[in-house]
């Protein structure tokens, strides 16, 4: 029975748990490919999940699902952007910071978005493994304004 039917509101529906990471990336996939009108996701979603996997695989931890959710979505637009802009600013305070308390994490992710730059034939942002430190690490990487 429709608990709305008289109060004129729509029922609302759950947003989808995924529970999968195929099926995550499947969404992620068709979602960007409605938005982003450059990206690829046929081609490129494949290489940035393999670069996921590999940092899985060197830190030893595979990593929460709404936190590759995040981190697939901004990899995406920052292969979206145009080649020739920086990546976002991070600041000195955050770089020092990720340095300090998660520098295997930084070293694998560098070296991981480095092969990533090679397999899609472009130069990549290098603040860019700081950012993704941020994510999987849940730094705030907005913290400081000291750019």
């Amino acid at each position: 029975m429709d608990t709305n039917a008289g109060n004129n509101t729509l029922p609302t529906t759950p947003a989808p748990t995924f529970t999968q990471r195929a099926d995550l990336i499947r969404e992620i996939a068709y979602t960007l490919s409605q938005r982003l009108p450059f990206f690829n996701p046929v081609r490129t979603l494949p290489l940035v999940e393999r670069m996921i996997e590999m940092i899985e695989v060197e830190v030893g931890e595979t990593f929460e699902i709404e936190v590759l959710a995040g981190l697939i979505l901004h990899l995406a637009c920052v292969l979206e952007a145009d080649t020739q802009r920086k990546g976002l600013p991070v600041s000195k305070s955050v770089c020092m910071q990720v340095e300090q308390q998660f520098s295997r994490e930084l070293g694998i992710c560098r070296r991981a978005w480095q092969i990533l730059g090679t397999q899609i034939a472009r130069p990549l942002p290098d603040e860019e493994p700081y950012i993704i430190v941020g994510i999987l690490r849940q730094v705030d990487i907005f913290m400081v304004t000291d750019l």
